[in-house]
């Protein structure tokens, strides 16, 4: 075997399965961090008006 070769993977004999439920749970959870993280980083963002920046 060439060392720039990649030997191909056999998904069916795989032994671990992930269920669905836990998909969905796992993307449901993550959704709710990212979005409530999201949330407070844009809720730190400070907006000032034309007129501030120009005596600024």
């Amino acid at each position: 075997m060439d060392i720039l070769e990649i030997p191909p993977i056999n998904f069916q004999n795989a032994r671990e399965r992930v269920s669905l439920d836990a998909v969905i749970l796992s993307s449901v959870l993550w959704t709710l961090i990212i979005t409530i993280i999201d949330i407070i980083m844009i809720r730190r963002i400070y907006f000032t008006n034309i007129e501030e920046s120009r005596q600024l």
